[in-house]
């Protein structure tokens, strides 16, 4: 991770396996968008999560392998 980091390849709002994140941290960020743009807007507003579980164990393994090699990280 420390590599993906150095090279900043990773996004900014990535929380997962970094240290000093952690889901909680992207979930009180969303709540705080969301609390501002309802202040600012006085409008209805919609959030759509998508449960990821176990997401590493059904990608095409060959292909990240591929596409970690093309980014050039060990």
């Amino acid at each position: 991770m420390l590599e993906l980091e150095r090279k900043n390849i990773l996004p900014e709002h990535q929380a997962g396996f970094r240290p000093g994140k952690s889901t909680m941290y992207n979930i009180l960020r969303l709540e705080r968008y969301a609390q501002d743009r309802l202040r600012s807007a006085r409008r209805h507003s919609a959030v759509i999560l998508f449960d990821i579980k176990a997401a590493f164990d059904s990608v095409w393994h060959d292909g990240l392998i591929y596409k970690l090699n093309d980014l050039r990280l060990p």
